[in-house]
């Protein structure tokens, strides 16, 4: 159900005090939540993907060593993954410091906020930073 601005005085005259959504810090833990953990998501599809695609070039084309390299030459040549995941990984860490910026008084994150970005460096396999 979404609110029409007629509904939003209302919804603020809780005599119980505001929804949880109404304060300023709720709403920005819920949103770098939503958005941390929707980042999460499409990483693991993005390496998913780019997973199968490599498995189906592999498996349909014969490998081909350019020049006068040798297949082991070859073999060590970083993946489009590894490059993807790096990537990712620089993502992940500029995240990370822009969702910090947005809690500037507080000592540490909330633990929502820590938990779903710690939950997006294990998609990654990437390290948690200390905070």
């Amino acid at each position: 159900a979404r609110l029409s601005n007629a509904d939003i005085p209302l919804a603020l005259a809780n005599p119980n005090g505001p929804p949880a959504c109404a304060q300023p810090q709720g709403v920005l833990q819920a949103a770098s939540c939503a958005v941390v953990g929707q980042h999460a998501q499409l990483c693991v599809e993005l390496i998913e993907t780019v997973q199968r695609t490599e498995t189906s070039i592999k498996r349909l084309q014969p490998r081909r060593v350019s020049g006068s390299g040798t297949a082991e030459d070859a073999a060590s040549m970083t993946s489009d993954l590894d490059k993807i995941i790096a990537q990712l990984r620089l993502d992940a860490g500029s995240l990370r410091e822009q969702v910090k910026a947005l809690f500037p008084t507080a000592a540490e994150l909330p633990s929502p906020v820590t938990d779903a970005l710690d939950r997006l460096s294990q998609v990654l396999c990437v390290p948690p930073a200390v905070s």
